[in-house]
């Protein structure tokens, strides 16, 4: 059972937000955090000098930062934030420029910046805290294929750090922030970072999926697999069926909905209990049909994704001798 995390401490983890980053992602996650009675402020930090023409900064509560300072530079530059010695940035509004940033540290970080970027946005933030001699914070970076150790700046200076990834794709900054209510987060990490990226989940109305951090590679692989490739076979299959003499607008949806209506299936039943089509009723005829069809760069893929699939028919009760024909079939286009 999840530990309840205590609302009064996390109130306080609220207060004052930084969202490092102002790509999609960051936007709409920022977005939608923003819209909680619970958070007091969220800055966005970005590297333009003026914050983007986004409708989350006329809220009040929002504002943006052109950097932040980090007495020396250290990595800076590859972070890409600029690093200076004098006062933090001007806070930009969408209605007005102030001459002075909200007052007082973060109570919470999220790093939304692309992967190669965190560790040194971390370096970077580490020396900005450690030159105001701050607290210790949670730090939360939204990378899929990475862990904790991704803030390792942070962490050696005892800020604990955790992952935050919402499993949705992220196309359009506004119309994606209604998202996250939707969706799963993968979420990994130390005690006070997991407790609050947690508690954010709840805030966006969101579902916590525990990762384990040391498989995070093998976490956001089988989110690729799950969303990414499906795209890539849609595409695959759409122009396989205007090569059979479909119109490509009307073959999009057709498949479209064909691949929704399985989806719908697996998520109702399991993968196993879901699957339709020649492999699982054993038609090897039509297995060797399809193959006889394609060209030779893309039955290798076939038939790589036809064992797959077989492994399934066999968990669902496949006949062992249909099974055997099939995988026959299957690997006699390898050879």
């Amino acid at each position: 059972m999840t530990e309840q995390p205590d609302h009064g401490q996390l109130m306080n983890v609220f207060s004052r937000i930084w969202m490092i980053g102002v790509g999609r992602l960051g936007l709409a996650l920022g977005s939608r955090i923003a819209e909680s009675d619970e958070v007091g402020t969220i800055t966005f930090v970005g590297r333009s000098s003026g914050a983007p023409e986004y409708p989350v900064f006329r809220r009040a509560k929002v504002a943006y930062s052109h950097g932040f300072p980090t007495g020396e530079p250290s990595v800076d530059l590859q972070a890409g934030f600029p690093a200076s010695s004098a006062a933090p940035s001007p806070v930009v509004r969408s209605t007005e420029t102030l001459t002075e940033p909200p007052t007082g540290l973060p109570t919470l970080v999220i790093i939304a910046v692309p992967d190669g970027a965190i560790t040194a946005v971390a370096a970077d933030l580490a020396a900005y805290l450690s030159a105001r001699q701050a607290p210790t914070v949670p730090v939360l970076h939204t990378s899929g294929a990475l862990g904790p150790e991704a803030l390792l700046p942070l962490s050696e200076q005892g800020h604990p750090v955790g992952s935050l990834h919402p499993l949705i794709a992220v196309s359009d900054a506004v119309e994606s922030a209604g998202s996250f209510s939707r969706a799963w987060f993968g979420v990994g990490g130390e005690g006070e970072a997991v407790r609050a990226a947690e508690r954010l989940v709840l805030l966006v109305d969101g579902r916590v999926l525990r990762v384990d951090s040391a498989k995070r590679p093998v976490y956001h692989a089988a989110a690729v697999f799950a969303s990414n490739y499906i795209v890539a076979l849609l595409a695959l299959a759409e122009d396989l069926m205007t090569e059979a003499g479909a119109e490509r607008e009307a073959a999009r949806e057709a498949l479209t909905e064909l691949a929704r209506g399985a989806v719908d299936s697996a998520a109702l039943m399991s993968p196993a209990g879901a699957l339709t089509g020649p492999i699982s009723r054993g038609d090897d005829v039509t297995v060797n049909l399809h193959l006889s069809g394609l060209s030779p760069e893309m039955s290798p893929l076939y038939s790589g994704l036809g064992r797959i699939t077989l492994g399934l028919a066999r968990i669902r009760g496949l006949n062992p001798q249909a099974a055997d024909r099939i995988a026959r079939a299957l690997e006699a286009e390898v050879l």
